[in-house]
């Protein structure tokens, strides 16, 4: 039967780490869970916001740290033409602040 325990928890970033641990082969897993619904919840209120007009700069996304490290990692944020595609997909609306496209 495989244990389950927290290693830690940050209330200010909203993560869990878990340790999981099977007996059966001896093998471990950590696992990282982010709460990520108050982001979610400020993006859609911030969708529906009028947000006016900025002259050089829009602010059209607002997500989490995991987000951005996967983004970092996989090349996304180095590529403009990347990033805006990743930015307009449908799957990733829920960080998006301004509807629209980008």
């Amino acid at each position: 039967m495989q244990t389950t325990r927290v290693l830690d928890h940050n209330e200010e970033t909203g993560t869990t780490i878990y340790y999981h641990f099977d007996p059966a082969d001896e093998s471990y897993t950590l696992e990282t869970v982010e709460d990520v619904t108050g982001i979610v919840e400020v993006n859609k209120w911030a969708q529906n916001e009028d947000h006016g007009r900025w002259k050089d700069m829009n602010h059209v996304a607002h997500y989490p740290a995991s987000v951005y490290l996967h983004l970092m990692k996989s090349g996304i944020l180095d590529d403009p033409k990347r990033h805006k595609a990743w930015l307009n997909d449908p799957a990733n609306s829920a960080w998006r602040v301004r509807q629209g496209r980008v």
